[in-house]
């Protein structure tokens, strides 16, 4: 077969943030060009900054800018490029996407429109999927769609039935029918939710399977008609349909299911004459019957623990076959080596049904080692916004088996710092180190039904006196003149009778979880006394600074030494221990400084908000209840008043701006 090869000399990556960094990783390794796109809100973005040029593309809304269809493809013919990478989500399964890059002589890196098309409608997949003999689920997926028509279809199927978007993915659409008497008022939510999401509200039934696992078939396919799978993964840790760990192989499978469902997967793709990499996603019973559910014609969220555990770069192998190269393996060249897991880290709020967070983030740090790797689009600085997809990164674990991996991915969670926004963190953590998923007893509801016990309170979350603790001895130790610069501020460690320059007792008033504690820190030889309350108890600390705002404190306190980190912004601190996360902010100092003169208060954003009105200025004089500013969130207003008679010293934001809960908005110089 004589098929011409393309040279991918500039590539246009039809995508943003993590999938976007990604795909220029690769892109760079193999010395292709990039051009990234950009919207108003991602004009800072990792994206933009790693590519070879980025292009404006549109307002920050994505159905005005990453969904444009037309005017990303003359963004790519303008600037050159040979080819349009989709990454995922957005217009990744848009067959219309790629038949206009094949109409305007651009490669598109994916498979053909007329595949998109043929698998990115359920009911069409699944009738395709019938002709080559690949199971399916009990079901109707037929044309008639009355009311009529699809209560007799689920009555023949008998209930529970699942019904689903034709259209669909994401969860949306798709809504489980338990009794007869639910139908009518599910079927019409169904229809509702499918028009709004995919402007088609054509349904499908299909049996519902009480406690499935949901595995999945990467496949890889070129244009000379070879087509060959990676192995499988297990995608059954999700939360209203959607995905949040991932591994692979999927655990505790026979070898003859895989056997049988990696032949239904290649049989799946070359159906359609797919190119490129693609997943056949599979539900699989019990008792070992496993049934298609989808096929996913694009790279997934999910592929790096393909890539960790055949150590082969899929984006390089898309790169390859778009080009016109054949597969770079044939299918007996393909090694699987150890395990692999993946986590979803999200800015969204656990203890809060998941709503996304939106803010700044003031630290990104990922653990480094063998064995790790995070994908992510985000560094210091960056903010969170309310336009696109709450995943900051991925993180993933390899290891030669399942049980190392998952301690592995867990330490490496409580040592991951994502700071300025509420994360799904402490969830990840307490999922891997749940006993069902250790011994991989996984179905798609287990993590769902198991959320109110991973949302309970932590039996070894460290104590109100541990915190107070933290924070007020990281005030005493870190020095006052920022540029002071020692790897070790210890009382005890240091000859420069640093103890004599200091006020016997200093008084702190902190704000922890929304509670006021005044404390006083009492110097003593050999550490401090501590006292808040009624409470009065002894601890010894050291603290050390890893950069300008990240810290170490090394604590002793009831016997227990504990190291924390110490995350400070804004006269903000956060307190991180093994995925415990939680914030302080400062109001008065008395004693830091050798004069005893006041030290600087704060005052935070108590919500997410925008700052309507502003009634101070740098240097102006106010009493204690004047109003300050004004905050605006969810239509309510909110004035933030004057603790105490004060200079302003500082204001931090402007009428107009966004504020994250939290932040510091202004900074107030206390007189007597």
């Amino acid at each position: 077969m004589n098929i011409a090869i393309q040279p991918i000399r500039k590539v246009l990556i039809a995508n943003r943030g993590e999938i976007a960094c990604r795909i220029i990783r690769t892109a760079k390794n193999l010395g292709i060009r990039t051009v990234a796109i950009f919207s108003s809100a991602d004009e800072n973005a990792q994206h933009v900054q790693q590519a070879d040029e980025a292009i404006f593309i549109g307002p920050a809304p994505s159905d005005k800018s990453y969904l444009v269809i037309d005017h990303i493809v003359q963004t790519a013919l303008k600037a050159g490029a040979d080819a349009i990478h989709p990454g995922y989500g957005f217009l990744a399964e848009n067959a219309n996407f790629a038949e206009a890059c094949e109409n305007a002589g651009l490669i598109f890196i994916g498979p053909s429109s007329t595949a998109i098309t043929a698998m990115g409608n359920k009911s069409m997949a699944k009738k395709l999927m019938e002709s080559v003999d690949v199971p399916l689920l009990p079901g109707y997926h037929g044309e008639g769609q009355s009311d009529q028509e699809l209560w007799t279809a689920a009555q023949v199927i008998g209930f529970p039935v699942l019904l689903k978007a034709a259209s669909g993915g994401g969860g949306k659409g798709m809504k489980m029918v338990e009794r007869t008497e639910d139908f009518t008022a599910q079927l019409a939510l169904a229809r509702q939710e499918a028009l709004s999401s995919f402007k088609d509200d054509t349904l499908l039934i299909e049996k519902y399977l009480v406690a499935p696992r949901h595995v999945e078939v990467q496949i890889f396919a070129d244009r000379y008609g070879q087509c060959i799978h990676l192995f499988d993964r297990d995608c059954s840790s999700q939360r209203r349909h959607q995905k949040v760990l991932e591994e692979a192989p999927a655990p505790g499978l026979s070898a003859a299911l895989q056997a049988r469902m990696q032949k239904a997967a290649i049989a799946a793709a070359q159906a359609v004459d797919y190119v490129g990499a693609g997943t056949i996603e599979f539900l699989v019973s019990a008792d070992e019957q496993f049934y298609f559910m989808e096929m996913n014609t694009r790279l997934q969220v999910e592929h790096p623990v393909t890539e960790m555990i055949t150590g082969q770069d899929l984006v390089a192998w898309q790169f390859q076959v778009a080009a016109g190269h054949p597969l770079p393996l044939q299918q007996h060249q393909v090694k699987l080596t150890g395990h692999a897991i993946e986590a979803r880290l999200c800015a969204e709020n656990p203890w809060q049904d998941f709503l996304p967070a939106i803010g700044t983030l003031h630290a990104v740090n990922f653990p480094q080692g063998e064995g790790l790797r995070a994908d992510t689009g985000v560094v210091t600085g960056d903010a969170v916004t309310v336009y696109y997809d709450p995943m900051l990164a991925k993180l993933i674990a390899w290891a030669p088996d399942r049980q190392q991996a998952i301690q592995k991915l867990a330490a490496a969670l409580k040592q991951t710092h994502l700071v300025g926004v509420k994360t799904n963190i402490p969830i990840l953590i307490r999922a891997l180190e749940y006993p069902d998923f250790v011994v991989g007893k996984m179905h798609t509801q287990w993590l769902g039904e198991t959320l109110p016990e991973l949302l309970a309170p932590m039996n070894n979350a460290p104590s109100l006196e541990e915190c107070i603790s933290v924070a007020a001895l990281f005030k005493v130790l870190m020095p006052q003149n920022p540029s002071d610069s020692l790897d070790c501020y210890s009382p005890w460690s240091q000859l420069d009778g640093w103890q004599l320059n200091l006020p016997a007792t200093i008084h702190l008033d902190l704000t922890l979880n929304q509670h006021h504690y005044p404390v006083s820190i009492h110097p003593e030889n050999k550490g401090y006394l501590l006292c808040y309350q009624d409470h009065s108890y002894r601890c010894k600390a050291k603290l050390f600074q890893a950069s300008e705002n990240l810290h170490t404190l090394q604590l002793e306190h009831n016997g227990l030494q504990r190291h924390w980190t110490l995350i400070e912004h804004h006269q903000q601190l956060d307190i991180l221990l093994d995925g415990f996360h939680t914030q302080v902010s400062f109001a008065h100092c008395h004693g830091l400084e050798a004069q005893g003169d006041v030290a600087d208060a704060s005052l935070s954003a108590p919500m997410p908000a925008t700052l309507v009105k502003q009634f101070v200025a740098s240097g102006d004089r106010v009493i204690k209840g004047q109003i300050l500013l004004t905050l605006e969130a969810m239509k309510m207003q909110h004035n933030i008043l004057a603790p105490y008679e004060g200079e302003i010293e500082n204001c931090f934001f402007a009428v107009g701006d966004t504020v994250e809960e939290g932040a510091l908005l202004v900074e107030i110089i206390a007189v007597a």
